[in-house]
């Protein structure tokens, strides 16, 4: 996966491995994301987090009994993300810009 525009904050990677055997390599096209991983578009909706109020496309991904959950708003970072198996959970919230 590939964060657009994720080079001008600092400490955020601007590409991720999504598959399921990870390995710390980037594929050739980080657009291609590996058929253990089903991800799909929820639809459209308004998140407040610490860094404000965004009307955000909400995104799920899951592999292996895991889900995550993602809001991306047009030209900003990553906006949320949730996820867990069930038994262990994660949140992570923008906080601010600039």
């Amino acid at each position: 996966m590939r964060f657009e525009g994720a080079s001008a904050v600092q400490g955020m990677p601007s590409e991720m491995d999504c598959s399921s055997t990870g390995g710390g390599k980037t594929q050739g096209d980080p657009n291609q994301v590996g058929s253990d991983v089903q991800f799909t578009k929820v639809g459209t909706e308004v998140v407040t987090v610490p860094a404000g109020t965004f009307t955000a496309d909400k995104y799920t991904a899951t592999s292996q009994g895991t889900t995550a959950t993602y809001w991306f708003a047009s030209g900003k970072p990553l906006i949320k993300m949730t996820g867990g198996d069930g038994k262990d959970t994660m949140l992570m919230e923008l906080n601010g810009m600039g």
